[in-house]
């Protein structure tokens, strides 16, 4: 929910309220100041809250040093690496090499309009 800053207009008080966006013309509208109680506000604008969360260079997954292309690359070749991993899980299925049945839906042979 957020937060919408008051200023009274009476003693100067600045006041948060916390209220929903769907109801905010409603809450603001019956809020009084804390300190003296009235009623007459003006709105503020106030700070915003501001996520940068992948800048550029920072991304774990993207960055040069220490991304998850150095980590993929690094490992691809190494004993009990990604190849060897892929290999291992490709002997341990019972699927095959083949695991998809061949369809021609392009010719008009025996599986002719069949999805894929």
């Amino acid at each position: 929910m957020p937060i919408y800053e008051m200023v009274c207009n009476a003693c100067g008080e600045a006041y948060d309220i916390l209220c929903q966006m769907s109801k905010k013309d409603e809450s603001v509208g019956r809020a009084t100041c804390p300190s003296c109680g009235a009623a007459e506000k003006t709105e503020i604008v106030g700070c915003p809250s501001v996520s940068f969360s992948n800048p550029v260079g920072t991304d774990r997954w993207n960055s040069e040093s220490k991304g998850h292309d150095y980590r993929f690359k690094y490992n691809m070749d190494k004993p009990g690496g990604t190849r060897d991993q892929r290999a291992a899980a490709a002997r341990a299925s019972k699927v095959g090499a083949e695991p998809y049945r061949r369809i021609d839906d392009i010719s008009s042979g025996k599986h002719f309009g069949e999805v894929k």
